[in-house]
């Protein structure tokens, strides 16, 4: 009887079937972790780069000074509508303008962001520049992740609500007029 039965479990050892299921178990999970990370990366680089465009479409106008007077909202409202992929930009965009003095570093600080959690939006420096002054544009604008627990999505820095914060910055001299 136990011959009988070691000599049946020799045979499911020698058996070779079911080898491709347990490699696509070992693959599976690692290939699908990659394809969440790629696109996690591909949106999260879309959103930066319609930021950044954004921004420099803005500023364009600013340089010029084509506006008479320039409000953080109206600032706003034209980087967000150079942006397509940004959902909800007009909530989750804060810019922030202040001048450069002549020989000062740019500020080390983080550029502050929209907290979802809160309804009272960050207070930010926005000073409307003169002719020859430098002016420094930071715009930040959150995001949820589209896969917050796999790959890049769960090694993001997140705040407290689940958002990362994308940002764009840019400088310039606002011309003279005539």
């Amino acid at each position: 009887m136990i011959r009988r039965l070691l000599r049946g479990l020799r045979a499911r050892l020698r058996d070779e079937a079911g080898t491709a299921t347990v490699e696509f178990c070992i693959v599976f999970p690692v290939f699908m972790l990659v394809l969440c990370s790629m696109a996690e990366t591909g949106t999260l680089m879309m959103r930066q780069v319609m930021l950044d465009r954004g921004v420099d479409i803005a500023v364009r106008d600013l340089r010029i000074n084509t506006w008479p007077t320039v409000t953080q909202d109206l600032l706003r409202t034209r980087i967000c509508n150079s942006v397509i992929a940004l959902s909800d930009c007009n909530t989750s965009l804060v810019v922030e303008m202040t001048q450069i003095a002549k020989g000062a570093s740019l500020p080390s600080a983080a550029a502050p962001c929209v907290d979802r959690a809160a309804s009272v939006t960050p207070s930010v420096t926005f000073v409307q520049g003169k002719e020859n002054q430098m002016m420094l544009v930071r715009a930040c604008a959150t995001f949820r992740p589209i896969l917050p627990g796999v790959g890049l999505g769960l090694d993001l820095a997140k705040d407290r609500n689940g958002y990362y914060a994308l940002t764009a910055v840019s400088a310039f001299v606002v011309e003279p007029q005539g």
